[in-house]
């Protein structure tokens, strides 16, 4: 899994939400015009680390992982299709208040 050196899948969830955090973090809660190029450039950086941090992991052995691969997608600008894949097998392997309907 990823480049941490560690088997526990919650290390390596753990290091992709601090890194997908920051993303949105440097990125900012603008409209996506108004973000510069330099916090564009910080943001991609941030998400390939959350991407590498993800690794190997299997998003059925902890449910959180799949609100990552959410999150991440978002922020790739992944099509909607892809969302939804993500949210309907979230929700049909682990139902929880974590997925809540829409």
């Amino acid at each position: 899994m990823g480049n941490l050196g560690s088997k526990s899948i919650t290390a390596h969830l753990a290091r992709a939400q601090i890194w997908l955090s920051h993303a949105w973090s440097v990125r900012g809660d603008e409209h996506a015009d108004t973000v510069t190029d330099a916090q564009w450039k910080l943001f991609e950086q941030a998400l390939r680390e959350v991407d590498q941090s993800l690794q190997g992991v299997d998003p059925q052995d902890d449910p959180h992982a799949y609100f990552v691969l959410m999150s991440m997608t978002q922020g790739q600008r992944s099509p909607r299709s892809r969302m939804d894949e993500l949210y309907r097998v979230a929700v049909s392997d682990h139902f929880t208040p974590l997925f809540p309907s829409f």
